[in-house]
């Protein structure tokens, strides 16, 4: 007689999500990665695209250049039907100052992006 078992590490895969060993992958509206610039209407906008699963979130994580503060937000998401493509917005830090932002995209199927997107912003 053989047994077999399995050992299922992580979340339970769902039914409705398509098989998805691939990342995310996402990138910033507000300018190339290397620029500083004003943030006037507040919020750090981008783009998340994944061609199996679809996105389930965004998280923005900005870190002050002076030290001490760092905040994670998990963004608004705007996607179309099957999750494919995102826009995502979240509101920059309401301290003035110059802040490392970064992205990171996580699938339908729990893949999280490896080294997503980062910018500098300087919030007025």
């Amino acid at each position: 007689m053989l047994f077999v078992a399995a050992l299922c590490l992580g979340a339970a895969a769902r039914a409705d999500v398509p098989e998805d060993s691939v990342p995310p992958a996402s990138s910033f509206d507000s300018g190339p990665a290397t620029t500083t610039e004003p943030l006037p209407t507040g919020l750090v906008t981008g783009t998340a695209t994944d061609d199996a699963s679809g996105i389930d979130s965004v998280t923005i994580t900005f870190i002050s250049l002076a030290p001490g503060r760092v905040r994670t937000a998990e963004a608004d998401l705007s996607c179309d039907a099957d999750h494919r493509l995102c826009a995502f917005s979240t509101p920059a830090p309401n301290v003035p100052g110059a802040y490392e932002v970064s992205a990171e995209a996580t699938d339908r199927a729990h893949n999280v992006e490896s080294s997503g997107p980062s910018m500098t912003v300087l919030v007025l």
